[in-house]
């Protein structure tokens, strides 16, 4: 880049490598545009303004649109108290001795961190950072499932992670979802992980959904099942009571995770 570039054209650049899910430093766009750092820090104040970023200390991330969602590492830091919360919840779904499924996601995580002090299950999963977590615990048993590495979200994913699945008659699946809603049922990002999520929904005798209050009535841009396909969600207190209703008037079995059992 060249310091040729207008204000609108450098700020049209910066939300194209937002799109690319990375965090962007003041020090790079300053040797990338050929300006001074007062010009790329007023940059990114008009674009935060115009809700196109959020600025951090020392640069901008992206935020969190209906076609776009975050990389694993930046959704860590949304929630993060109803995640834990929700984690150690749906942790105590899980019976001694069952073979579950464990999603993608952020909440999943904190889920992972709760469900192996105690317990002999088996774990399978096509998510390395859950499969980072688990190694801790020498009474679980863990599968990792096999495919595609999709470099941004450490996940695997494709039809040899699909279709392996089929090989397998777990008790509960674990998913992580962009959003539920009465209308669109659960709905998620990207495609290629859709696939290894409906193929855990077809596995599985039970379906549970972890997603915080933020995710009830979005709907994300593609569709991974009707709601019928859900028999349990797990949210937070922030779920209004209304939606709440709603959720198990549709016959799902709504459990609100509260900070008494957090503790």
């Amino acid at each position: 880049m060249t310091a040729t570039l207008t204000a609108s054209q450098r700020r049209a650049r910066i939300c194209e490598l937002l799109k690319e899910g990375k965090p962007l430093t003041v020090a790079a766009l300053v040797e990338s545009f050929g300006v001074s750092e007062m010009t790329v820090r007023r940059d990114l104040a008009h674009l935060e303004a115009e809700s196109r970023l959020r600025r951090t200390r020392g640069g901008a991330e992206p935020l969190r649109t209906e076609e776009y969602e975050p990389l694993y590492y930046l959704r860590a830091k949304e929630n993060a108290q109803e995640k834990r919360m929700i984690g150690k919840t749906a942790a105590g779904l899980v019976n001694d001795g069952e073979v579950i499924i464990v999603d993608v996601g952020t909440t999943l995580l904190e889920f992972v961190r709760n469900i192996g002090r105690n317990k002999q299950i088996t774990v399978i999963t096509n998510w390395i950072p859950n499969v980072l977590e688990l190694v801790k615990y020498p009474n679980i048993r863990i599968v990792m499932l096999g495919g595609t590495v999709r470099d941004t979200e450490l996940s695997l994913v494709g039809g040899m992670t699909s279709e392996s699945l089929a090989g397998f008659n777990p008790d509960k699946a674990f998913l992580g979802i962009g959003g539920v809603s009465l209308e669109k049922g659960i709905t998620d990002y990207n495609m290629d992980e859709i696939e290894v999520k409906r193929a855990m929904i077809r596995a599985a005798r039970q379906t549970v959904v972890l997603a915080d209050h933020t995710k009830i009535d979005r709907v994300a841009p593609v569709r991974i099942a009707p709601l019928s396909s859900v028999h349990i969600l797990v949210t937070d207190s922030g779920a209004t009571e209304r939606q709440c209703e709603a959720l198990q008037n549709a016959g799902v079995n709504v459990v609100v995770a509260t900070p008494e059992q957090e503790g």
